[in-house]
C-alpha cells in the first residue's frame, strides 16, 4: 500500500486534477454545500465555492469545528496554494503550502511541487490528458511512483497502474504494483472500483482514518435537478449502505 503521506497529500490532488468537468460546471450554480461522511465517524465538511471551485473548506466532528482551510487557483483552475487558518490545537494561524506548477503550450501541466514532493507528466493523448505520472521525493529520498493512466471515450480516467519502490533500509527496497479500474455513470461519476494488488493483498485492507478498501466496490448516486449529486451510496458484496450526503445552498 501507499505510504500515509502519499495518499494524504496526493490522492487528494489527483482527485482534483482529473475531477469530472460536469461536477464543477455543476457546483457554478451554488456558492457553499455542507457534506456529511458517514463512514468515517460522522465528520461533516463545510465548503464555500467560487466558479464552482472549492475555496474554503472547514471540517466539524460532533459539532465542533476541528480546522479551516483556503485554496487559491490559477486561471487553468489548478490549486497552488493553500492556507491552514485555524487548527483546534494551534488555534487561528496562517499556515501557508505553495504549489508549484509547469506548463508548456496551452494549460498543459507538466510539473508539480508541494512539500518537497516532485510530480512529472507527460506522454499526453490528443485531449491533453497525461498518461504517465512520475512521483519522487526529493528530499529524503524514500519512495518514488510510476503510474500509467488510460482513458475511456469520455476522458475519464478508465485504469491507473502504480508501480512504486520504498527504501526499507539500507539494504532492502520494497516493490508493489496497483491496479485500479474503474467505470462512470452518465454524469461522470464513478460507480465501480476494482483493486489489484502484487504482491497480493488480503481484503479488507483497513485504512487509518478512513474506509476500508475492498476489491470491488460500487457505488450509486442520487441527483438534483441540476445534475449534481446529493446522497452517495456504497455497495459492497450486494449491500448497500449509503456513505456521504450533501446539502447545497445557492
Amino acid at each position: 500500500m501507499k505510504q500515509t503521506f502519499f495518499i494524504y497529500t496526493f490522492l487528494v490532488w489527483t482527485s482534483l486534477i482529473f475531477c469530472q468537468k460536469n461536477e464543477i460546471d455543476g457546483l457554478k450554480k451554488y456558492r457553499a454545500y455542507t457534506e456529511k461522511n458517514l463512514e468515517s465517524n460522522h465528520w461533516v465538511s463545510k465548503f464555500t465555492l467560487t466558479d464552482g471551485l472549492i475555496s474554503s473548506r472547514e471540517s466539524y466532528f460532533k459539532g465542533e469545528k476541528r480546522s479551516r482551510n483556503e485554496f487559491e487557483y490559477d486561471k487553468y483552475g489548478n490549486k497552488i496554494m493553500e492556507i491552514r487558518t485555524f487548527d483546534i490545537n494551534e488555534g487561528f494561524i496562517r499556515d501557508t503550502v505553495r504549489i508549484d506548477l509547469t506548463y508548456v503550450k496551452d494549460s498543459l501541466l507538466t510539473e508539480r511541487k508541494q512539500l518537497g514532493m516532485l510530480e512529472k507528466y507527460s506522454d499526453f493523448n490528443a485531449q491533453g490528458k497525461p498518461k504517465i505520472l512520475e512521483r519522487t521525493d526529493v528530499i529524503f529520498d524514500f519512495h518514488t511512483e510510476k503510474e500509467l493512466y488510460e482513458y475511456d471515450k469520455h476522458g475519464n480516467i478508465s485504469k491507473i497502474t502504480t508501480y512504486s519502490e520504498t527504501k526499507k533500509d539500507d539494504k532492502t527496497i520494497e516493490k508493489q504494483t496497483e491496479i485500479l479500474s474503474y467505470l462512470y455513470d452518465n454524469r461522470g461519476n464513478e460507480i465501480e472500483i476494482r483493486r489489484v494488488y502484487s504482491p497480493e493483498r488480503e481484503f479488507p485492507i483497513y485504512m487509518l482514518g478512513g474506509p476500508s478498501l475492498h476489491p470491488i466496490e460500487n457505488y450509486r448516486y442520487v441527483y438534483n435537478k441540476n445534475g449534481v449529486w446529493t446522497k452517495k451510496f456504497k455497495i459492497i458484496d450486494g449491500k448497500e449502505k449509503l456513505i456521504r450526503k450533501r446539502k447545497l445552498e445557492k
